[in-house]
């Protein structure tokens, strides 16, 4: 290997190692030690707690956990627990506004309704709708091993459908996984 060679090779396992320490990885397991995986959590983002599921958001989210309409701010929010009286159901449509993250136990009778699911983080989470002509801009997974309803609001014109990261919302969404985990720092090569 020439002198040029090597020094590439070096300029890419400097920069490699840069980009491996700015990210968080957390090993979470579902109760099944062979169920493990790995959640990437971005550098500066905060944990937060909802019974048995734990979720990472922008450390520039807002965390709300007294309220009666979720969606209703115009920055990001994570919304811990179900809003206070009036019920839910007669919240107006916030659309427009910020992103936000909804969590509530899961509604009574709604465990793997859904036809669609895929796994994530060990959990096998169902998730509704199913298409993507989602004109409401929201989606929901609902996790009946953590027994909790994610509910994810895409602000602006952002489509949040299906189990993808392309958004901010996404992204925190796939971040939930079991309260118990071991959280380390990626190490560099």
């Amino acid at each position: 290997m020439n002198g040029r060679q090597s020094g590439i090779t070096l300029a890419s396992l400097v920069v490699a190692a840069a980009m491996c320490t700015a990210c968080t990885s957390t090993t979470a397991s579902s109760g099944n030690t062979s169920a493990r995986s790995t959640v990437t959590i971005p550098h500066g983002w905060k944990t937060y707690t909802y019974d048995k599921a734990r979720i990472s958001i922008p450390s520039d989210w807002a965390v709300v956990t007294n309220y009666l309409c979720a969606g209703s701010t115009s920055v990001g929010t994570l919304y811990l627990g179900p809003p206070k009286e009036p019920p839910y159901a007669f919240c107006p449509a916030y659309f427009g506004l910020g992103d936000s993250v909804t969590i509530t136990p899961l509604p009574a009778g709604t465990a793997d309704q859904s036809q669609c699911s895929f796994k994530m983080n060990g959990l096998r989470v169902h998730f509704g709708p199913c298409d993507s002509s989602n004109a409401a801009r929201v989606i929901f997974y609902d996790i009946s091993t953590l027994g909790i309803r994610a509910e994810g609001m895409g602000g602006g014109n952002q489509n949040v459908t299906g189990p993808g990261t392309g958004t901010v919302v996404g992204q925190v969404l796939h971040t939930i996984r079991p309260r118990l985990e071991v959280q380390h720092r990626l190490q560099g090569p």
